[in-house]
């Protein structure tokens, strides 16, 4: 077992084709995010909370089923532009997402309010 650094991980993130999330326990962590934002093209589990993160920038599959995650990914390999296009997606949503988390955080402090004002996000 060795373990793989920080810089070298991001690069292979950037220079994946194609990235699985399926999580166990199930849950969405950095992770993630780290993916979608180095333009990962993400087949993951299909559950309300990587749905909650990753919203349409996703390709989203049973974690179960199998066959449907071989499908899904043989769809991405012969469609490149499909993939570009989830990729590009992927790392708007994770950019978009990291900024309302901190919008979360600061604008009640900022504002002097209880809470940050209404986005334009899709959730």
């Amino acid at each position: 077992y060795t373990r793989l650094d920080y810089d070298r991980y991001k690069l292979l993130l950037q220079k994946s084709d194609i990235h699985f999330y399926f999580s166990r326990p199930f849950v969405a962590s950095w992770s993630l995010l780290e993916a979608m934002s180095s333009g990962c093209c993400i087949v993951s589990s299909d559950l309300d909370m990587t749905r909650e993160i990753g919203s349409s920038s996703l390709c989203y599959v049973n974690h179960l089923d199998y066959s449907a995650a071989v499908a899904t990914v043989s769809n991405l390999i012969e469609r490149p532009e499909l993939r570009q296009s989830y990729s590009r997606k992927a790392r708007k949503r994770a950019q978009d997402y990291c900024h309302l988390r901190l919008l979360d955080e600061l604008c009640p402090q900022l504002l002097g309010t209880g809470s940050r004002p209404p986005d334009k996000l899709a959730r």
